[in-house]
């Protein structure tokens, strides 16, 4: 079975333009109001704040700072540390649950819902790692929904730090009733 959209072409395009646009939320949504869009806590909570949502475009930005001293580093690489990609693309997949957390609501700002959705990511169909992000950096993750039939999920992803795009991805994830 293969995928609806066209995946070189949407690629192509995440290598070029940023795939989510529109206003800075009036106020970041970090800490307990974060934690209510993903079941995920700390030490695997990957996201610091949500800082931009566009219900119509179907995309959210996150922000994560990458400690200096986290302990990723002590092992990738510890002459070149450089925060893996593995994990990039957890970043990116945290971000789209977020979204999928808006799933069925209204408005333009992000609500909480009952309970984070289950999701479980299925497929990577396409991984790109075009510059390293190091200690210190601070990444912006912008993610837009591809496609979504209320049972499996596709987002494109984007990791940048600054103006300088560090990574793609574009991930599928199967959405479950609890």
């Amino acid at each position: 079975m293969t995928a609806a959209f066209d995946l070189t072409a949407l690629v192509r395009r995440l290598r070029r333009e940023a795939c989510c646009e529109g206003p800075l939320l009036a106020k970041p949504v970090a800490g307990a109001a974060l934690h209510g869009l993903l079941p995920h806590r700390p030490p695997f909570l990957f996201l610091d704040s949500l800082i931009r949502f566009n219900r119509g475009r179907r995309s959210v930005t996150a922000l994560r700072r990458i400690a200096e001293d986290d302990p990723v580093f002590a092992g990738h690489f510890p002459a070149n540390p450089i925060y893996p990609g593995a994990l990039q693309l957890e970043i990116m997949a945290q971000a789209g649950t977020c979204l999928l957390s808006q799933r069925g609501l209204t408005g333009n700002s992000i609500a909480a819902p009952a309970a984070p959705p289950n999701v479980v990511g299925t497929r990577v169909h396409h991984a790109l790692f075009l510059s390293g992000v190091r200690p210190g950096e601070t990444i912006c993750t912008m993610v837009g929904l591809v496609e979504d039939d209320g049972l499996l999920t596709t987002i494109a992803g984007q990791i940048w730090v600054g103006e300088r795009l560090c990574a793609i991805g574009v991930l599928e994830a199967h959405v479950y009733a609890s």
